[in-house]
């Protein structure tokens, strides 16, 4: 097939790093892939020379935009576009709608825009995001699909046994002794994926566990009254020496295996790429149980569900696996078992393939 790859975001988010991650698989798999994008985001960067730019703002207002990429797209034959984020599923849902072009849309998030009334295929990217959707009456019957996003298997793996032969690339990157138990928190920060709860919980875990430490990785992206109230949290549960804030890496695949425990205490969240990451390094997780967790996560087989926003919850279930090596073993082996059974790059492909066959057809 010829595919176009519609990105607007021009940062890195979870749905930029999926796209970033298919348009190889893509290829591989025959295809011939086109990204539209700006030529300044990290996605038309990272996929320098495996993907044809197609530079564009997405901008709908005038038109002549849209009439331009219309023209581009028959000219390249292409037979489907692929959009995620909103401002490139709103001008693919108008390139079909105005020139025929077929599109299919992927729901990456809860977040709903008009736009999802008009399309016809939505790919969401788990039952509770499709359900959160069809409640406002968009992607209905078989125009709204579920598709699991896929963990890179090869990329994200457990530690090998004896590697290390001194500190371990994370508690290095943390200045963290070598033993030390590290609880390992990747994500944005932003209120709703609940470093705040993570740094209330950490000072009840401190009490009994003075040797942890709590790492976070990710770029900041909230207001300065949620940066106060990090350090206020972080100042009044007396975590000076416990806390390290590393912002964003590139090695977080060398970091995460090292972890002793993952945890994502998200308010809400659609299908989250970094609790699949865990699982896949053998790590075992502690998860909200909000959106997509429920359908990654077997509570206490493959990892520990708990209310979102319960601080004195999420320290508990972190506590109880700081005092139970065997119980952490059993369920990092759980969820890398499940991980490489269910969410490999293999059969994702394959469902997304038929897919984005039956979006060109519609």
């Amino acid at each position: 097939m010829r595919i176009l790859e519609a990105v607007s975001q021009t940062g890195r988010n979870g749905a930029m790093i999926y796209a970033r991650r298919i348009i190889p698989l893509l290829r591989a798999r025959g295809h011939e892939v086109w990204l539209a994008a700006r030529a300044d985001s990290w996605i038309a960067r990272e996929t320098a020379g495996e993907a044809k730019l197609i530079e564009t703002d997405f901008s709908r207002w005038p038109m002549t935009e849209l009439r331009r990429m219309a023209e581009v797209c028959r000219h390249e034959r292409i037979e489907v576009t692929h959009s995620h984020l909103t401002r490139a599923s709103n001008f693919c849902l108008l390139l079909r709608i105005l020139h025929g072009i077929p599109a299919v849309a992927h729901a990456h998030s809860h977040q709903f825009q008009p736009h999802w009334y008009f399309q016809k295929l939505v790919v969401a990217v788990s039952r509770e995001t499709l359900r959160r959707h069809r409640r406002r009456g968009a992607a209905w019957g078989q125009r709204g699909r579920v598709l699991h996003n896929f963990v890179d298997v090869e990329k994200f793996a457990p530690a090998a046994v004896g590697a290390d032969g001194g500190l371990d690339p994370l508690r290095a990157a943390g200045g963290i002794p070598a033993g030390s138990p590290v609880v390992l928190q990747v994500g944005e920060i932003n209120p709703r994926k609940g470093q705040l709860d993570t740094l209330q919980a950490a000072a009840r875990i401190r009490r009994a566990h003075p040797a942890a430490r709590f790492v976070f990785v990710g770029t900041e992206r909230c207001q300065d009254d949620y940066r106060r109230a990090l350090r206020e949290a972080e100042t009044g549960g007396k975590l000076e020496g416990a806390v390290a804030w590393l912002g964003p890496r590139e090695d977080i695949a060398q970091l995460l295996p090292h972890a002793t425990i993952a945890i994502l205490p998200s308010h809400h969240e659609s299908f989250s790429l970094a609790g699949l990451e865990a699982m896949a390094c053998g790590v075992p997780l502690v998860a909200t149980n909000v959106g997509g967790f429920p359908e990654m996560v077997e509570q206490g087989v493959t990892g520990l569900l708990v209310a979102p926003q319960d601080s004195v919850a999420l320290a508990g279930a972190i506590s109880a696996l700081l005092e139970d090596p065997v119980r952490r073993a059993t369920l990092g082996a759980a969820g890398l078992a499940r991980a490489l059974a269910e969410f490999g790059p293999e059969a994702h492909m394959t469902r997304l393939e038929a897919l984005l066959a039956e979006g060109a057809r519609s």
